[in-house]
């Protein structure tokens, strides 16, 4: 089987089922690659509706298709890209006790927990990366905060209390 693969490889046929590639660069034919997109599609979706994480068999959580491994690297991948170690991200998220950086509310990954820059990616680019940039913390704060600095979002945090106390 191998070798008759490694035969319509090198004639630049499909490695599956032997027939023609529309592009030679591609591994196998339209037909099976979308027979195994489906077959990949029909295992995700069984392992979802079982409560299972829809890269591997572990337990999925809160209401995310992952399991916190998988979480971690769906979170970081959205917000920093690949460059960060997802490791040291989960490391961080149980150094703050699951809480929120900013608010210390509770967090549970999948629900309620995000990943923030301190220093905004956007006015920050060469942060962005920055391991040590990187805090866990309540999803509607991270909404809040958006574009501003930790020290920045405190002081507006403050003046709005101020503010209400003087209303009353």
């Amino acid at each position: 089987m191998y070798r008759r693969r490694q035969k319509w490889l090198l004639l630049g046929l499909c490695a599956y089922c032997g027939g023609t590639k529309e592009d030679a660069r591609k591994y196998c034919c339209h037909n099976c690659t979308s027979r195994q997109t489906e077959s990949a599609r029909t295992k995700r979706n069984k392992r979802k509706n079982l409560g299972l994480c829809c890269r591997c068999d572990c337990e999925a959580i809160g209401n995310v298709k992952y399991c916190m491994k998988h979480w971690v690297e769906a979170v970081c991948h959205k917000y920093f890209g690949r460059t960060i170690n997802c490791d040291i991200a989960t490391q961080k998220l149980i150094q703050q006790n699951f809480k929120c950086y900013y608010s210390g509310l509770k967090l549970t990954p999948g629900v309620n927990a995000s990943a923030d820059h301190k220093w905004p990616k956007i006015r920050y680019p060469k942060r962005k990366a920055d391991v040590s940039n990187m805090v866990w913390c309540d999803i509607h704060i991270n909404y809040m905060k958006r574009d501003l600095t930790e020290y920045e979002f405190i002081n507006m945090c403050k003046t709005i209390v101020n503010f209400q106390r003087r209303k009353k």
